[in-house]
């Protein structure tokens, strides 16, 4: 995932050129809290902490990429717990923020049509699906990741036959089935968010 494999450098970023900030450095402990909640499966602790992390990055004057970083996580763990609302806020924010500096804007769309999928929104889960393909660099993603992406494909596929669109969700089996022919054995690269996996926990 995006926060995962960012850890390190984000704590990096959010300390560059200002490591006197205590919100910073705040910021910075907050934030490999929550991932480290996210590794044992506790999102609610996960999404304080992340929580967190957003306020004192915000209050440090922390760079913007590192905010969306901070945004999108704040999203998933939210939507671990069941929080919908509160998750497409975070993502929403990711979104912004990755629009204005040229981050991976790909990122924030997939995690919002998984979100949506999870609610059973098949329509708006579908339009996300679609603004994920078209903003993710589909060769470079097939490449590092063929069977992460037709599990991709599998997702919109369904998303597309709840809504009836047939047609479109035979096309995207019939691309994932391919990327898996080509590719057997590989695993996928991509972790899933457990969305409304932990509605229980709440504090």
């Amino acid at each position: 995932m995006k926060y995962a494999a960012s850890t390190a450098i984000l704590s990096a970023i959010l300390l560059a050129g200002c490591a006197s900030s205590i919100n910073l450095y705040t910021a910075s402990t907050y934030a490999k809290g929550c991932h480290g909640w996210q590794a044992q499966d506790e999102w609610w602790k996960a999404r304080k902490a992340c929580g967190r992390a957003v306020v004192n990055a915000q209050l440090g004057g922390a760079p913007e990429n590192s905010l969306a970083v901070l945004w999108y996580e704040y999203g998933r763990t939210s939507g671990a717990i069941c929080d919908y609302t509160e998750a497409q806020r975070g993502l929403d924010e990711a979104l912004k923020l990755d629009q204005k500096t040229g981050g991976p804007v790909y990122m924030s769309l997939l995690e919002m049509a998984r979100l949506n999928m999870a609610q059973g929104k098949y329509a708006d889960a579908a339009a996300y699906y679609e603004k994920f393909w078209q903003a993710v660099p589909m060769q470079k993603a097939e490449s590092n990741d063929p069977t992460g992406m037709a599990e991709v494909l599998d997702e919109q596929a369904e998303a597309y036959r709840h809504i009836g669109k047939n047609n479109l969700a035979n096309k995207q089996t019939a691309r994932a089935l391919q990327l898996r022919a080509a590719n057997l054995g590989k695993r996928s690269n991509t972790d899933r968010t457990p969305y409304g996996q932990f509605c229980y926990q709440k504090s």
